[in-house]
């Protein structure tokens, strides 16, 4: 019974490679990507078929997943992997001088988060679309939109207890591979009785994933921002964040991570530093639910802070995050 149950699994592996070879030959790319990462879920190793899969990624407009593989690839000690790998990252990152980024050129992000110690739902979205290529100076249009259930909580950040869909235009500089300057300006049209005016930001942007939550291997993510915001009477607010993330049993996982932010008005709930942990369910390669326990504090910068600076409760959040073609 075990060796019959080894050969149908085996059966049923050879049969999603097929499939996805088939569906990339006829330039069905987003299967082929979800047939591809079910099957290096099984097969982690297999690192031919996950470049393979990387270029189908790229093809279905998975910008994210596919930069990742492809520099967990690039280090193979296998060069018909690794140099390609290499290779295609220098296309994307624009050092070659191609402007081949996979057909894609934005990306859009939403999000809804539920935060117990305030008793709130915080909702947003961002949009980016590049109107050129890579180059030194990458014009875009950018959709920002903030919606806090319960305006004007106390204790939370302004990012965060705003409400506006922010539209704006602009231009980024990317910095290496994972970091940009950015400028930009637009119109925000208040929600829920807030005010519209005309605004603008600056600053710059980091972020990098080692690894992909579609993989069974580990994966980390660090990213921050610093920025300027006009509508924050120039206050500038800066965060920076680092997680880690193990398999469980496909598609959960066990998640571990910190954030610190401080801005130039030291205004309390601005300036924090916290941890948590707890659980990720990856739903598909576009949307993730987490839910975790965190526990922080208001940090010694922030003026007037709450007589007990020390916070916890838990964070239930829906992620969806998508490239543009």
């Amino acid at each position: 019974m075990i060796l019959a149950a080894i050969v149908v699994a085996a059966d049923e592996d050879y049969a999603l490679r097929v499939k996805f070879y088939d569906d990339v030959r006829a330039a069905n790319y987003a299967a082929a990507a979800d047939e591809g990462e079910a099957y290096l879920a099984k097969h982690p190793d297999d690192e031919a078929f996950a470049l393979d899969v990387a270029y189908a990624e790229l093809n279905a407009g998975r910008r994210a997943q596919a930069e990742a593989r492809f520099r967990t690839l690039a280090s193979s000690g296998n060069a018909k992997v690794g140099e390609p790998a290499q290779k295609q990252l220098a296309a994307m990152s624009g050092a070659s001088g191609s402007a081949n980024t996979g057909g894609t050129r934005g990306y859009a992000y939403a999000y809804s988060d539920y935060e117990s110690r305030f008793a709130d739902v915080f909702n947003g979205a961002f949009v980016r679309y590049d109107l050129e290529g890579p180059s030194p100076a990458i014009p875009y249009l950018a959709f920002h939109l903030t919606y806090d259930t319960r305006s004007g909580a106390p204790g939370v950040a302004q990012i965060y207890n705003d409400n506006a869909a922010v539209f704006n235009g602009g231009v980024r500089f990317p910095i290496g591979t994972y970091g940009y300057g950015f400028f930009e300006a637009g119109y925000s049209a208040g929600l829920r009785r807030q005010p519209s005016f005309l605004e603008d930001r600056y600053g710059f942007a980091y972020s990098r994933d080692y690894g992909t939550l579609s993989e069974r291997k580990p994966h980390a993510l660090l990213n921050g921002s610093i920025a300027d915001y006009s509508r924050f009477a120039a206050n500038i607010i800066g965060y920076g964040q680092a997680s880690y993330d193990v398999t469980i049993a496909q598609p959960l996982r066990a998640i571990a991570g910190g954030t610190v932010a401080f801005d130039t008005h030291r205004l309390y709930y601005n300036n924090y530093a916290e941890g948590y942990a707890g659980l990720v369910v990856r739903g598909s390669p576009v949307w993730y639910v987490r839910a975790v326990a965190l526990t922080g504090t208001y940090t010694g910068r922030g003026v007037d802070p709450p007589s007990d600076p020390s916070y916890r409760g838990y964070r239930v959040l829906a992620v969806f995050g998508a490239d543009l073609k």
